[in-house]
């Protein structure tokens, strides 16, 4: 099943920055995804690679792979994904 997902673009490389630098601030706020199940279209947060994926189709993800939900919505603005997983601050 090939799923679709584009490369980051620099503001969602500031966005894994972010991430990144508190991750256990950042990660009250999102979902983590603790099964290999199919992921549902939307932005992720891949903690094994620290990069932020945008998914477009639904796509299974690699064994091992720690990912974290950001949102649902895959052309959600780099902007409104910061305030996210920063809880509005």
């Amino acid at each position: 099943m090939g799923g679709t997902h584009e490369g980051m673009d620099s503001k969602l490389m500031k966005v894994a920055l972010r991430i990144s630098e508190d991750p256990n601030f950042a990660r009250k706020y999102m979902k983590p995804i603790r099964s290999s199940k199919i992921l549902d279209p939307g932005v992720y947060y891949n903690a094994g690679t620290r990069m932020v994926e945008r998914l477009h189709a639904p796509q299974r993800p690699a064994l091992g792979n720690r990912m974290y939900r950001i949102s649902k919505n895959p052309a959600e603005s780099a902007d409104e994904l910061e305030r996210k997983i920063t809880g509005g601050r």
